[in-house]
């Protein structure tokens, strides 16, 4: 099984070609929009940390999120 700083590093990579493929926006950890973009409407979930929120553009965007 892998690192922790393996596991991280192939997210990044993830994030990193979505930011490529997709028309909408890929806001990851770090980004300054990142804790709102995150945020559900029901604050019992509010500690969790997606690895990236996606903002889908259109149905090819969806498609290639999937």
């Amino acid at each position: 099984m892998g690192s922790v700083e393996s596991a991280s590093t192939g997210f990044e990579d993830v994030v990193a070609e979505l930011r490529v493929e997709l028309a909408g926006a890929v806001i990851a950890p770090g980004d300054a929009e990142y804790d709102e973009a995150r945020r559900v409407w029901n604050g019992m979930f509010d500690e969790r940390l997606p690895a990236a929120v996606l903002r889908c553009a259109d149905e090819e965007d969806v498609r290639r999120a999937v």
